[in-house]
């Protein structure tokens, strides 16, 4: 059985479409102003403080691992948001992967 006009050919639609505004899911929330940032800057800097935890909780395994102590796996990660903008919590934990979050608190409001 055929699908669409050709199914009901003696029914017409008119006058049921209007010309609306465009607004971007974005702009429907409170307004969020941030600084400008440099991206790749930005990036870099990321990459090199997850590189200075990695290589930290290496030195801390083997100091525990020298003195007898469970020394356990992962490494614990605090992260920061600027004021007046969520951190997406969700988006922070994986645990398929093995990552975990482990608690979550304000400042400050």
């Amino acid at each position: 059985m055929p699908d669409g006009p050709a199914r009901l050919p003696h029914l017409f639609l008119t006058g049921t479409a209007r010309v609306e505004q465009y607004t971007s899911p974005g702009s429907r929330g409170p307004q969020l102003h941030l600084p400008p940032r440099d991206r790749q800057a930005h990036g870099t800097r990321l990459l090199q403080q997850l590189d200075e935890a990695n290589q930290r909780a290496i030195t801390l395994s083997e100091e525990r691992r020298a003195l007898g102590i469970d020394v356990g796996n992962g490494i614990c990660l605090q992260f920061e948001s600027d004021p007046h903008f969520d951190l997406k919590f969700d988006s922070l934990e994986a645990m398929r992967s093995g990552i975990e979050l482990l608690s979550v608190r304000e400042i400050d409001n």
